[in-house]
């Protein structure tokens, strides 16, 4: 008898123990003033809102693969190892702000140069296809201060410099702001100037973000 009761004591204790033994819990925090995109171990991106948190629970301790990018993110990826009953955490802090270019014009632009103030090159085209009248489109950048040259379809080209971009925010620009061509300042620069490494800058140039 003292036996059994010994056994169904010890069995009532196990069944005690594994009730309070949690699953381990992956959590992101979107700690930005703007939407990011998340990926765990290369599932489909999801959307992550400025400021929110998003969970995901594990039966076992594993190794996770966190990729993301942002309006105000550069893409990155981390690891992070989840264990039972204990919760992981991602934070997706700003590094950078972003530049909204916003065609208010009547013309189609098939280019867009963005670079920093202080270097004397343009670079490379920026734009991905065009931005026809009424669109805008978004580019990540690094705090600082910007150059942003746009060329029309009818080789038309616009200029505005001096923009300044601090973290966590979105400088918008409208294109009818830009000046006409004939006002490159890089252009002379550049004959008295070595080049210089340009910061990476870009995440995504999408449309109506």
């Amino acid at each position: 008898m003292r036996r059994s009761t010994i056994l169904a004591f010890l069995a009532g204790i196990a069944i005690l123990l594994a009730a309070c033994e949690q699953d381990g819990e992956l959590r992101v925090r979107n700690r930005t003033a703007s939407d990011v995109w998340i990926s765990v171990d290369n599932s489909e991106p999801r959307q992550l809102a400025a400021e929110t948190n998003w969970s995901a629970y594990y039966g076992s301790d594993r190794s996770v693969t966190v990729s993301y990018n942002g309006n105000y993110v550069f893409a990155n990826t981390v690891t992070r190892e989840v264990k039972k009953n204990l919760v992981s955490t991602v934070d997706i802090n700003p590094d950078g702000g972003a530049i909204r270019l916003i065609n208010d014009g009547e013309v189609t632009l098939s280019e867009v140069y963005v670079s920093e103030a202080g270097d004397p090159n343009w670079g490379m085209d920026d734009l991905s296809g065009f931005l026809l009248p009424g669109e805008n489109t978004l580019w990540t950048v690094t705090e600082g201060t910007w150059d942003i040259k746009a060329v029309d379809v009818d080789y038309g080209t616009h200029y505005i410099y001096g923009q300044t971009v601090s973290s966590n925010t979105t400088l918008e620009l409208l294109f009818s702001a830009f000046g006409k061509e004939g006002q490159d300042r890089k252009h002379s620069a550049a004959r008295n100037t070595k080049t210089q490494g340009k910061t990476s800058r870009r995440i995504h140039d999408g449309k109506a973000l």
